[in-house]
């Protein structure tokens, strides 16, 4: 009985209208410069602005229908998060742009060149050992398996 109730409800209940995505089409920094190329599904970026620079001109493109509302866009410092968020009915999606002054760009970039380089490293040369492992492998189990047992006569 049990589930004959739930089958009911499953066929019965409303069904649901899958929402349209919220994104920027565009999204351009006129006074300042994005650290990635723009890319809709990329909601984090870091935007690298002199030190004179005290808001964000923010040109974008988006469907006319999304309400959309730009959050702490004054008075930046270095560090500054600026959010940008797109409203429509209930979905909210939200854009955070991290703010990188010219006075501490050059050992924030130094920093993270450095991890670049660790991982660039590990990745061309994890192409080339993970099968050389697994090649060494079988060939030691080769040998301990069918070569190592002597002939008897």
């Amino acid at each position: 009985m049990p589930y004959l109730l739930l089958i009911l409800v499953l066929i019965f209940s409303p069904l649901e209208v899958k929402a349209k995505d919220l994104y920027l089409d565009t999204l351009e920094i006129t006074n300042g410069e994005l650290s990635l190329p723009f890319d809709k599904y990329n909601n984090k970026y870091t935007v690298l602005l002199a030190k004179d620079i005290t808001t964000l001109d923010i040109v974008y493109e988006v469907d006319p229908e999304v309400n959309i509302e730009i959050l702490d866009n004054h008075d930046l410092q270095n560090d500054s998060i600026v959010t940008i968020n797109l409203k429509e009915n209930n979905n909210v999606v939200s854009y955070e742009l991290h703010i990188l002054k010219d006075e501490e760009e050059t050992s924030s970039v130094f920093l993270e060149s450095n991890n670049d380089t660790e991982s660039n490293f590990m990745y061309k040369y994890k192409i080339f050992i993970i099968p050389l492992v697994c090649f060494s492998l079988i060939v030691i189990l080769f040998k301990i398996m069918f070569l190592g047992k002597k002939k008897r006569n």
